[in-house]
């Protein structure tokens, strides 16, 4: 997946990317960070940073899939463009979820947002399905 890592506008509580300044650019092979209360790297803040990783998936079966985020402040996640978890908002470490059916050997677009505040920062991504482990 192509992460892309901001520093947030010390000014905009609601963490738009859009008033964001784009700090590093890398390919994560999976979604499955503790920052703690480090930095990510590249220059960007422990605290007040963001990130949206997009990329794709390929499900082996053709069912209904449900996808995890466990994340410490917000997490936004789209599936085929198709906004499944919503919780734009400072918080703790949490666990959401979201279903969505899949096709076996199409490709899936993921695009995964996250912000961190203050403090520990986490943020990881899993999928399972009736016939796949979480």
């Amino acid at each position: 997946l192509k992460g892309d890592y901001y520093q947030s506008s010390a000014t905009d509580m609601t963490r738009s990317f859009g008033t964001a300044t784009l700090r590093m650019t890398r390919t994560d092979t999976l979604i499955n960070f503790n920052f703690g209360t480090g930095s990510p790297g590249g220059g960007i803040p422990a605290d007040g940073f963001q990130v949206r990783w997009s990329g794709s998936i390929v499900p082996k079966y053709s069912e209904s899939y449900t996808f995890y985020t466990q994340n410490d402040d917000g997490v936004r996640l789209w599936i085929n463009g198709n906004l499944i978890i919503d919780r734009w908002t400072v918080q703790g470490g949490a666990e959401y979820s979201g279903t969505v059916n899949l096709t076996a050997g199409q490709p899936a677009t993921v695009v995964m947002e996250y912000f961190d505040a203050t403090g520990n920062a986490a943020a990881r991504l899993l999928w399972g399905s009736p016939t796949q482990c979480k």
